[in-house]
């Protein structure tokens, strides 16, 4: 891989003593947040075409893809580490081909 071929990886976000909805909207909210980066690419994760009658995609919860390119990758880190801190119990796992980085916020 070069150095200016885009990096793909995952994001799975959870949070301690959180329910379904809230996790939603925090991981709707990093959404906004990559999107406003370096990022070349961050979406959603489609877990496949919703039911009949409905508008959109099923989307997995908690569950970003993203597409950076290597040179602001480490930014892009240190923002979603940022991002962790400022929330009690978030775990943020960055998913990629071969290797996992694991980002958690510290009790307060």
């Amino acid at each position: 891989m070069t150095t200016d071929q885009p990096i793909k990886f995952e994001i799975e976000v959870h949070a301690k003593d959180t329910s379904e909805g809230d996790l939603d909207q925090m991981t709707r909210n990093l959404l906004n947040e990559l999107r406003g980066s370096d990022a070349l690419s961050a979406d959603l994760v489609s877990s496949g075409v919703a039911p009949k009658g409905t508008k959109g995609d099923l989307v997995t919860v908690g569950m970003l893809a993203l597409e950076v390119l290597p040179a602001a990758a480490p930014s892009l880190i240190a923002m979603v580490q940022a991002w962790v801190m400022r929330g009690q119990g978030r775990t943020v796992k960055f998913k990629g081909k071969a290797k996992q980085l694991v980002l958690n916020s510290t009790n307060r």
